[in-house]
């Protein structure tokens, strides 16, 4: 089945019919009822009805999948976030997400950031806005990988490097923690910090790694020599 073709809501939303949202509020209305609904143009007329049709979990799937393109991004995000919702939905709701993400704010993608889905973490992690990063640390459905991911961009601030090395969730990561020691951005005090804390393995291989500065490889090196003579 072909997607449906997006269309942007724009012009102030009509009035929606009492009757109606009462309608869509009760989860025990039929998908008969639901589908009239939503074949009626003048009824469909009101965001209202739009949005709750596509949330509500007896709306056709040809209903839902049509109505979800005149949507407004914070409510397509919603839908995503939707246990209830049909899959179908969800993931056409994602693609359609993570299609809008270049057309939005900085302030709208830090707001999606922390509560983006998981098909659309991935058009956030290469945001430019650090502001966008921080939200995108926050939001639970990040993966481990992908936060060590982020550390390892060459182009952060320091400040966000130190945030990162900081970070209540993402400070507890090994990855993260080596992804930060390893980037040349990170201040020489927070770097020498984590390689403080850091296992013999990651040592070893910091020390080894010539792409690595060399205060970090030289500061890795003595760590596993004081170890060594500790043991001895």
């Amino acid at each position: 089945m072909s997607e449906p073709r997006e269309t942007r809501p724009t012009g102030p939303p009509a009035a929606a019919d009492a009757g109606v949202l009462e309608l869509l509020r009760n989860p025990a209305t039929s998908a008969g009822v639901l589908h009239g609904v939503g074949r009626d143009p003048e009824k469909t007329s009101s965001y209202e009805v739009k949005k709750g049709l596509v949330l509500h979990p007896r709306t056709p799937l040809v209903v839902s999948r049509t109505l979800l393109g005149h949507l407004f991004w914070m409510d397509v995000c919603q839908v995503c976030n939707q246990p209830a919702a049909h899959p179908v939905v969800r993931r056409q709701a994602e693609r359609m997400l993570a299609r809008r993400v270049v057309d939005l704010g900085v302030g709208e993608r830090k707001a999606l950031a922390r509560r983006a889905p998981r098909g659309v973490v991935s058009a956030l992690l290469k945001d430019e806005d650090e502001d966008v990063l921080v939200a995108l640390l926050g939001n639970e459905r990040l993966l481990e990988q992908e936060a060590a991911a982020i550390a390892e961009r060459e182009e952060l601030s320091p400040a966000m490097l130190d945030r990162l090395a900081g970070h209540i969730r993402w400070s507890r990561s090994r990855d993260v923690r080596v992804a930060v020691t390893r980037n040349p951005r990170t201040p020489i005090s927070t770097a020498l910090r984590l390689l403080a804390a850091a296992a013999p393995g990651d040592l070893r291989g910091l020390s080894e790694d010539v792409k690595v500065r060399r205060i970090v490889r030289v500061g890795a090196r003595r760590l596993l020599e004081q170890g060594r003579n500790g043991r001895s």
